[in-house]
């Protein structure tokens, strides 16, 4: 578990089999997390799931004002909550590869929670979506308009053997991105073929 806190960058880390979570917020404010290059690996046999070697609990996203950027993240074997997206988090998620997930990808019951995604790519995910609550905006062919949040166009997501869909084009928040740094992004064809190979210790 890492505890994260003002102006936070965590980068080419790697982590399987943990007690609950593989990374959890606390609930005051955080600003200017960046999570970059990592490989989470939910493959573990004390799963919290239902003990079929998938991890359950894998990005816990509660603080009452965070903000987050995750890029370049390889994100496996999970089974849930990845992330749980909610309390008035600000959630900037591109060219991330979640592969391998036998649950859901994303959730969260707070209405406060708000997200871009764009650049992904979802691999046999069973579920991308489940009870989330929150403001998304995920890019898709035919609707990459971000300008007004990011200055540019977004890059659209990319659907491998994944099933569901992501909560619907919510553009109502795009002005808390107003003053910010935005990552920049890759095709997510360009990140499947990148980011799997070059997440992790030892990649930097």
């Amino acid at each position: 578990m890492v505890m994260l806190s003002i102006r936070t960058f965590t980068n080419y880390l790697q982590t399987a089999r943990p007690g609950r979570q593989h990374y959890v917020f606390g609930f005051n404010p955080s600003k200017r997390i960046t999570l970059s290059s990592n490989h989470i690996d939910g493959k573990s046999p004390y799963s919290t799931g239902c003990g079929d070697g998938y991890h359950y609990w894998t990005f816990e996203m509660v603080g009452t004002n965070d903000q987050i950027t995750m890029k370049n993240n390889y994100i496996t074997n999970t089974a849930g909550r990845s992330p749980a997206l909610s309390g008035g988090t600000l959630l900037h998620a591109v060219n991330n590869v979640w592969q391998d997930n036998n649950g859901h990808a994303l959730e969260g019951g707070d209405t406060k929670a708000r997200g871009i995604f764009e650049g992904n790519a979802f691999i046999n995910v069973r579920s991308l979506s489940s009870d989330y609550q929150g403001r998304l905006y995920a890019a898709a062919a035919g609707n990459t308009n971000c300008n007004a949040a990011l200055g540019r166009a977004c890059q659209e997501n990319s659907l491998v053997n994944s099933q569901g869909a992501l909560p619907p084009l919510d553009t109502s928040f795009f002005s808390d991105f107003k003053g910010l740094n935005i990552a920049s992004a890759r095709t997510a064809l360009e990140a499947r073929a990148r980011v799997p190979g070059g997440a992790g210790v030892g990649k930097l």
